[in-house]
């Protein structure tokens, strides 16, 4: 884990999960303690435009703090700062989340696009809702 440079309390990690593809990982750590992780993997690009899925959460006991929010927010600022310095000026950003999970459809409505598109999760086969944003905005 590295220090970001725009918010010093987050931390980045970067690695390759499966050959050829890329991973970003971000943590508000606060006294040696995850208070939110956001992460972004790279996808297919997107009219485009490189493009990364993002996941993020928040343990039980930091919940309702606006942490989401405030991490995603600076992931991606911290995402867009280090891309920018490989020449890449925009790129995209998607989540994928599952029907039931208000809390997070909030967050990507208020942080990366308030369109939302009906969708499957590929992974659970469930009923989502996508969202797609291209930063900076």
């Amino acid at each position: 884990m590295h220090a970001c440079d725009l918010d010093k309390a987050l931390s980045v990690h970067l690695d390759e999960p499966t050959a050829g593809t890329i991973r970003f990982t971000y943590a508000r750590i606060v006294d040696g303690e995850v208070q939110a992780l956001v992460m972004f993997v790279q996808a297919e690009p997107l009219n485009g435009l490189p493009c990364f899925q993002v996941g993020y959460a928040v343990p039980k006991a930091h919940r309702n703090q606006g942490l989401a929010t405030s991490t995603l927010q600076s992931a991606i600022a911290e995402l867009v700062h280090g891309l920018r310095r490989n020449s890449v000026a925009r790129l995209c950003i998607e989540a994928v989340i599952g029907t039931g999970n208000l809390p997070s459809l909030r967050v990507a409505e208020r942080v990366i696009s308030p369109e939302r598109f009906e969708a499957t999760d590929e992974f659970s086969g469930e009923p989502a809702i996508q969202f797609v944003g291209v930063f900076p905005k």
